[in-house]
């Protein structure tokens, strides 16, 4: 049955909201603990490979940290982590991998309190409790919002934004919270461009609200100090890329501008317009969905939703896509879900009926994708980790894999380019019989990969030699065998639980393990 009203109001406002805090604490710490598998490689690739750099001095910067693409924020935040770890003597590779997840289950909890707090401002303490049964029980919102991609420190910036906007007006919204607001929004516009999107609604309504009451000197005194806390978060930001790019960059116009103007996102994959509705939204809200619409039925909260529409709509434009591109929606999605969740406890059996299906219908696939799903990219990097290893080649679609922030070992490791055609390396591994320049190396290996092998390491027309071990998909054995004779090999099964067949081969020793 539906909890009682004033133990919802307790669990909300009252001296029970420390449980909920605890609660939620734990709940996402575990989430970000089960995340095992491998999502898509910027959330090792675009912050804890880049910090470990930081840290460190080794790892690998993919092209866009060249051209000036990304922010460094981020990583540079996650690099402080990493140097505290150091100077506690707790450095080595199984605490440097938990680290990111700490950082995105933290990440994950503030954007669990916002949420409620958004919820509790703009619907009532009742739909705030059902908002966050729903959250808590969000799919992808457990699978994603755990793992360290920006993602993810969107989400929580659009919500925290959200959670302070003055919706009934400046008249009695504190200074300081209008500060915090325009801090929160210049590091969202700047480490995440697209974020304007989300708020672009709110900030034409804000528009015109303080244009009808300029001649207010109250409205005059928040307006001064929010534009001048913008631009002092925006010039701290702008400095820290430009410190660790040296020279003065801005990353967010050019991310907009490659992203945008030029479409080079679509070097990664296109979609048509209309994914986001047909696919996108149906996979980030699964069984909620009833009840999101449910609730902005019964709820109507125009300008709310016209945000989740504008973002939407803008990133439909766009011709790459990807799931998480939608991630910022998800929690002004529960907080309608929430309100139609709400409205069933009218029928305390319905409710019920509603809270269970919806943890059931949730939980059991997040728990599949976060544990099992994808597995064996990653594991195969901490058998490296802890084994005899060299040097490392990966012969696998790029970026299949995590590499130094999981490794942390300083050695040679090696893995088929995919870069576009200005930012690829100058000199490729099959360089000595390039015979198609318009491929990346990934996709002439695997245009004919005995061929390109026969290139990269011949031994009379390049000083290359082998590494110490090869890494590589099980499909594609059969393939390169013929010049690495793997017949003489021996091979090992492990009991571990990968969705993808992982082949290691021990080139030095003579071993092969594979790993299903």
């Amino acid at each position: 049955m539906f909890p009682r009203k004033d133990l919802v109001h307790s669990f909300i406002l009252g001296r029970r909201r420390r449980l909920l805090v605890l609660f939620l604490c734990a709940y996402r710490l575990l989430a970000c603990l089960c995340q095992q598998t491998y999502f898509v490689p910027d959330e090792y690739w675009q912050a804890p490979e880049v910090a470990h750099r930081m840290a460190y001095g080794y790892g690998y910067l993919t092209w866009e940290w060249r051209q000036g693409i990304r922010s460094y924020a981020m990583p540079f935040v996650m690099s402080l982590l990493y140097d505290i770890a150091r100077a506690l003597s707790l450095d080595n590779g199984d605490v440097l991998e938990l680290i990111p997840k700490l950082w995105s289950g933290s990440i994950a909890i503030l954007t669990d309190l916002a949420m409620v707090e958004l919820a509790r401002k703009l619907f009532g303490v009742e739909v705030a409790f059902n908002a966050i049964l729903c959250q808590v029980s969000s799919c992808f919102f457990f699978y994603c919002m755990s793992r360290s991609l920006v993602n993810s420190v969107e989400a929580c910036l659009i919500t925290s934004i959200l959670a302070l906007w003055p919706w009934s007006g400046l008249k009695d919204k504190p200074a300081g919270s209008m500060v915090a607001l325009s801090w929160l929004m210049a590091v969202c516009f700047l480490i995440r461009p697209t974020s304007v999107a989300m708020l672009l609604p709110l900030l034409c309504r804000g528009a015109v609200a303080l244009r009808a009451a300029a001649a207010r000197r109250e409205v005059h005194r928040h307006l001064v100090g929010s534009i001048t806390s913008f631009l002092i978060a925006a010039a701290v930001i702008i400095g820290i890329d430009s410190y660790f790019y040296g020279r003065f960059v801005l990353s967010a116009w050019n991310f907009f501008y490659f992203n945008a103007v030029q479409g080079g996102g679509s070097i990664y994959g296109s979609h048509v317009w209309w994914w986001y509705f047909s696919e996108g939204i149906p996979t980030l809200l699964m069984t909620s969905i009833p009840l999101v619409f449910y609730g902005m039925r019964k709820r109507f909260h125009r300008e709310l939703l016209e945000c989740v529409i504008v973002t939407t709509v803008m990133h439909s434009l766009l011709a790459h896509k990807e799931f998480r591109f939608l991630l910022p929606i998800v929690p002004v999605c529960m907080c309608f879900a929430g309100a139609g969740l709400h409205e069933l406890s009218k029928s305390p059996r319905l409710w019920l009926l509603a809270s269970v299906g919806l943890l059931a219908t949730n939980l059991a696939p997040a728990l599949y994708l976060s544990l099992v799903h994808q597995r064996g990219v990653v594991d195969v990097v901490r058998w490296l980790r802890h084994d005899d290893v060299t040097s490392v080649l990966f012969l696998m679609p790029c970026h299949s894999t995590p590499f130094y922030s999981v490794l942390h070992r300083n050695i040679s490791l090696t893995f088929l380019d995919c870069s576009p055609p200005p930012h690829r390396p100058s000199d490729p591994l099959d360089r000595s019989c390039l015979t198609s320049p318009e491929l990346d190396e990934a996709d002439r290996f695997f245009q004919s990969p005995q061929t390109f092998l026969e290139c990269a390491f011949d031994g009379d027309r390049t000083a290359r030699v082998l590494p110490s071990h090869i890494v590589m998909f099980a499909n594609l054995e059969e393939q390169v065998e013929g010049f690495f004779d793997f017949s003489s090999l021996h091979a090992q099964e492990r009991d571990l639980p990968y969705t993808h067949s992982v082949r290691v081969k021990d080139i030095q020793d003579d071993q092969g393990f594979w790993q299903e």
